[in-house]
C-alpha cells in the first residue's frame, strides 16, 4: 500500500502559482472552528462561504455517504467533541458578540 501512495501521490510535486506553504505545526486545530466563525462574523454579508450561502446553517444534512462507520451512527457528522465546544464557549465569552453555537450538540461519552 505504501508503494501505491508514494508512486501515485503526484500532487506532492505540484506547486500552483502564488502558493504559500504553511507550517502545519503552527496550525491550532482546536481553534480552527472558532477562527472560521470569527472570520464569518467579520465578513458578514460579504462572506462567500458555503455556510453563509446557506443562510448561516450547516449543510451536514446534505452530506451523503456509504461509509460503514457512519451508516449506523451519524453523530460524528452532527456533534462537536467536548473540547471543541469548550473552545467555542471560551471564544464567545471573550467576544462581545455571540457566535452561533446553539445548534451544536455535545458529544455523548
Amino acid at each position: 500500500m505504501s508503494d501505491n501512495v508514494a508512486n501515485k501521490n503526484l500532487l506532492r510535486f505540484y506547486t500552483p502559482p502564488n502558493f504559500k506553504p504553511i507550517n502545519p505545526k503552527a496550525v491550532d486545530y482546536m481553534r480552527s472552528l472558532t477562527s472560521v466563525l470569527t472570520i464569518e462574523k467579520q465578513l458578514g454579508p460579504k462572506s462567500t462561504s458555503l455556510f453563509s450561502r446557506n443562510n448561516d446553517k450547516s449543510t451536514v444534512s446534505l452530506f451523503k455517504t456509504d461509509a460503514p462507520e457512519i451508516a449506523e451512527n451519524a453523530s460524528p457528522l452532527t456533534t462537536y467533541p467536548t473540547k471543541i465546544l469548550k473552545a467555542l464557549e471560551d471564544s464567545s465569552d471573550s467576544s462581545s458578540s455571540s457566535t452561533s453555537t446553539t445548534s451544536a450538540q455535545q458529544e455523548q461519552p
